[in-house]
């Protein structure tokens, strides 16, 4: 492992701040008539954060993810290879030494502490405190304690025995092995033999302390997950991980649920068994009764994708990286988007001759879209950046986007949705995606499931067996869509498969040397370009996005992956930035080969500073520290986002026009697509006579 993302930092809490909010609340309670219980409430509230920020305990609201960041990298360089950089900003409020007119020190006995420290430190220092060249070799040799601290535990020289220095770092180490063992189960998943979206161990606590908190909820109440027994679903994984094994939770490893092999038949001694639930590629689902577990399942498959540190609960928990989820997001922008897979024949307001026209879906663009609209924007996104897997929740999603069953289909017979339970199968055999979807309330998705697992009281079961056969019972006799199976399992057509799109040169104009905000607390970002290029026929609508308050704002409040909060969604935007800078000497390039290049810079020497330093515009040193500087008064620092993040945050932003990049002249796509066609005429002939003999059968 390169070791760039192997570090998660908890913030710390600001006393400061708490004691300040304390004396607005009793200015408040003076003001009010109220003194007595408001002045009582309030040195309630005061002994409380006394007690909570002494108490070293104190649990915050933080990621527990393990995500790269923009201050801490790992250099892959051959000059440096392996060696950690750590970026910090140093507030230097060493108060100056204030003389009287005789010459005598004024300074309080706190400030003569500091000047004590520094010269107990052997580092000389000028008499004004000012001199820069002194106070850099004190915050030398400072730091080279710091970084001793860290993995010494401050043990002077005469104390560093080899039992002394393994248990300083054993920390560390359980950090590290935590974060080899997860990759090595990803990497799994992908192995032929598996074949699997995801993985859940045993012994792995799911559920949250609450719906606000990464922390996991106390066991007991929670139960700790356990896969079925003689079942599919249920695998034991092999998991070489050398010397790390040692340093693996031993809690964990002693409950039964984690098995160290040992030097046996010729296996390593480092080998390591753990059983659990995989959930294979294909269309599963996830089915039980409310509040028995589904939803949190879904999540943690989610979460599944990034590492997460010890103590997380779900350490042993992993997804393929390229998992994606989707849900429908009421009012969201949406640009050229081909949904036609879903969505046709759109009617329009009527015109001046009072005639409706109909809605070209396979360029589909709004301002505000609806449930159904946004999910399957969703979709086509999700396709269109070669995800694998789909993770989709009933409870988020658009009823009339997700099913139809069969009383409504006969009362609306001109319906413009085709619901995603029809093209869940035809995406999975042509595309190779995969669906995860949690159902609880239509029964029609049993018709088209490859496996399903049951949520009981928070434990999983097989259900696929009852589940073909209940489908059998209900779906006798439901009309044969020509000859392809039931009416629930439709092809994916080629005329559905978005085409590659680029942001088009407005955009790409309009967004020049960007500076980027978070906004709403860290539920959307905003990219605040300079003035847009007076370029030919872009003024007319570079000048329309001007007037648009929204322009260039990204809602991102319903993208469920963006772990890292505000410093992720942060992250997103610098991301998007450099994308579309990028964009500009390379306009051939798709949205999809963009994300490409951004990952090949982010997986360089020095990875999200990487992309700092390249970015486009900006390549003066003045410039980058004023983005670094940015970063520190506003957040501290940003984590890597995945391209997919990236992809959501441009199809989102407000203002974004793309357009589709030409595809070449290829022979056998063209006889591909006439193949289809006739495929077609042939459907369609066969629908006419099914529909013709059946009014046959009625005349009689």
């Amino acid at each position: 492992s390169k070791g760039k993302n192997m570090f998660s930092v908890k913030p710390l809490c600001s006393r400061q701040k708490m004691m300040q909010q304390y004396s607005n609340d009793v200015a408040v309670a003076i003001a009010d008539g109220k003194k007595k219980k408001r002045l009582q409430w309030a040195k309630k509230r005061r002994a409380k954060l006394d007690q909570s920020s002494s108490s070293s305990s104190l649990t915050l609201h933080y990621s527990p993810c393990v995500l790269e960041r923009t201050d801490v990298y790992c250099s892959s360089s051959a000059e440096e290879d392996g060696v950690l950089h750590m970026m910090l900003r140093i507030m230097d409020n060493r108060p100056q030494q204030r003389n009287d007119n005789n010459g005598n020190d004024n300074s309080s006995d706190d400030e003569k502490k500091i000047d004590a420290m520094i010269i107990e430190n052997n580092t000389s220092c000028s008499e004004n405190g000012n001199d820069y060249g002194e106070r850099e070799e004190f915050l030398k040799k400072f730091l080279c304690k710091l970084a001793s601290s860290l993995f010494n535990n401050e043990i002077t020289a005469k104390q560093q025995q080899q039992q002394q220095l393994k248990n300083s770092t054993t920390p560390l180490l359980r950090h590290v092995a935590t974060i080899v063992l997860q990759d090595r189960l990803r990497a799994l998943l992908k192995s032929s033999s598996m074949n699997a979206v995801a993985f859940i161990a045993d012994g792995s606590i799911l559920p949250r302390k609450s719906g606000a908190s990464n922390s996991p909820m106390s066991c007991p109440p929670a139960l700790p997950f356990r896969a079925p027994d003689e079942t599919d679903l249920s695998k034991i994984l092999n998991v070489d991980m050398g010397v790390l094994i040692n340093y693996l939770d031993e809690s964990y490893a002693g409950s039964g649920y984690l098995e160290k092999m040992g030097e046996q038949d010729g296996r390593s001694e480092g080998m390591l068994q753990i059983r659990g639930l995989v959930v294979p590629k294909g269309v599963t689902l996830i089915v039980g009764g409310g509040y028995h577990g589904k939803s949190t399942l879904l999540r943690t498959i989610a979460a599944g994708v990034y590492n997460k540190v010890p103590g997380d609960g779900r350490e042993r928990c992993v997804t393929i990286e390229d998992a994606v989820t989707v849900r429908a997001e009421d009012g969201r922008y949406v640009n050229n988007c081909n949904v036609s897979a879903f969505i046709s024949n759109l009617p329009s307001m009527p015109g001046a001759d009072g005639k409706t026209n109909v809605i070209d879906t396979t360029k589909f663009s709004t301002r505000e879209a609806s449930g159904s609209t946004s999910q399957a924007s969703n979709v086509i996104d999700t396709v269109e950046m070669g995800a694998s897997a789909m993770l989709i929740d009933e409870d988020v999603s658009a009823a009339n986007f997700m099913a139809r069953d069969g009383r409504m289909r006969a009362l609306v017979m001109d319906e413009s949705i085709t619901p995603l339970l029809y093209r869940v199968n035809g995406l999975y055999i042509s595309k190779g995606i995969s669906s995860v979807v949690v159902v609880g309330g239509v029964g029609d998705w049993l018709d088209v499931p490859d496996n399903v697992i049951l949520m009981n009281r928070y434990m999983p079961n097989d259900a696929l067996k009852k589940a073909q056969s209940i489908s059998r019972q209900f779906s006798y006799g439901h009309v044969e869509y020509a000859g392809r199976g039931v009416v629930h399992r439709l092809p994916w057509d080629r005329t559905g498969t978005p085409l590659q799109r680029r942001p088009d040169k407005s955009t790409i104009n309009g967004f020049h040397d960007p500076e980027v905000e978070v906004l709403d607390g860290g539920l959307r970002i905003a990219l605040l370009g300079d003035d847009v290029e007076d370029d030919d026929n872009d003024v007319d609508q570079n000048s329309k996005h001007l007037e648009d308050d929204e322009f260039g704002t990204i809602d991102m409040s319903r993208c469920e992956q963006l772990l890292g909060n505000r410093e992720q969604l942060y992250g997103c935007g610098l991301c998007l930035a450099w994308l579309l800078g990028f964009a500009k000497s390379n306009p051939g390039l798709g949205i999809r080969d963009l994300l490409a290049r951004m990952d090949e810079a982010l997986d360089g020497s020095e990875g999200m500073r990487d992309v700092l330093q390249r970015f486009p515009g900006i390549m003066q040193t003045d410039c980058l520290h004023s983005i670094e500087n940015s970063l520190w008064e506003n957040i501290g620092f940003a984590y890597r986002p995945r391209k997919f993040e990236v992809a959501m945050a441009l199809s989102r932003m407000r203002g974004v026009r793309l357009e589709n990049v030409p595809e070449e002249d290829d022979e056998a796509a063209r006889a591909e697509a006439e193949a289809e066609r006739e495929a077609e005429r042939r459907k369609k002939e066969l629908l006419d006579l099914w529909n013709n003999r059946r009014k046959g059968k009625n005349k009689k």
